[in-house]
């Protein structure tokens, strides 16, 4: 009778063991949609509307003020973001991915190499077909100016990817069921977010722009190597602009 009782126990163990499994697998929280999207969906629709009239024929004098305007307004949307992963039931760590150890840093810094390369040869593609409007202000002129601007470059490389790949793109994934579905979208909403009155050829750089990041988001399963990328192109246009003059 004694051996009987303990297989009894064995298989009420082994029993409770996968009930275990599946009840930590059947917590596992599955995402959702969030009024968040709702909400930078219609501020970026807003900002469309707002900007729709002819850029300015000359370009406007800097202002560090604006700089800082800017760095403002992209962590305001960053923290916008930011709780609409968290009330997704999405980790944040886990949208991001972890910071790259050593090895991963390096490469990381090859994919943004990638990334830089294959935005500058689109542009130069694009630049063929039509002439991209100048609507910037003019350039820095001081080094105080010169590392505001590239400050600004350097989050906009983080808070547009979190906003653009860490958000929208698995919130139009959760809703689409199509991961392509998901990539197409959110390359529409970024290039859109950049204004309506940029020209079509600006706005197909900022879509084949889009499409590059979440192809290395969705590839290595992190968003650093988009970062890093974004960050990259952002900061050698501004140099370039600072060193013309």
């Amino acid at each position: 009778m004694e051996p009987e009782t303990e297989n009894g126990s064995a298989e009420s163990s082994g029993a409770s063991s996968e009930e275990a499994g599946t009840a930590v697998v059947e917590r596992e929280p599955e995402p959702r949609f969030v009024w968040q999207t709702v909400l930078l969906l219609a501020y970026y629709a807003w900002v469309v509307y707002a900007t729709r009239r002819p850029p300015a024929k000359h370009p406007g004098a800097f202002r560090s003020s604006t700089q800082v305007v800017h760095l403002v307004y992209q962590w305001t949307l960053w923290l916008v973001a930011y709780c609409g992963i968290r009330s997704s039931g999405l980790r944040y760590k886990d949208v991001v991915g972890k910071f790259p150890t050593r090895a991963a840093f390096w490469s990381a810094c090859v994919d943004a190499v990638y990334i830089w390369g294959g935005h500058y040869l689109v542009a130069r593609l694009l630049a063929k077909l039509g002439p991209f409007t100048v609507r910037h202000s003019l350039p820095p002129s001081t080094a105080f100016q010169f590392c505001l601007t590239l400050l600004v470059a350097l989050s906009a490389g983080y808070t547009e990817e979190v906003v653009h790949r860490g958000l929208m793109m698995s919130q139009f994934r959760m809703l689409t069921r199509s991961l392509p579905a998901a990539v197409l979208l959110q390359a529409l909403v970024f290039a859109a977010a950049h204004g309506g009155n940029q020209s079509l050829t600006e706005f197909l750089e900022h879509f084949a722009a889009a499409l590059l990041f979440a192809y290395f988001a969705i590839r290595r399963k992190s968003l650093w190597p988009s970062i890093m990328g974004h960050a990259w192109i952002d900061v050698s246009w501004n140099v370039r602009r600072f060193l013309r003059g």
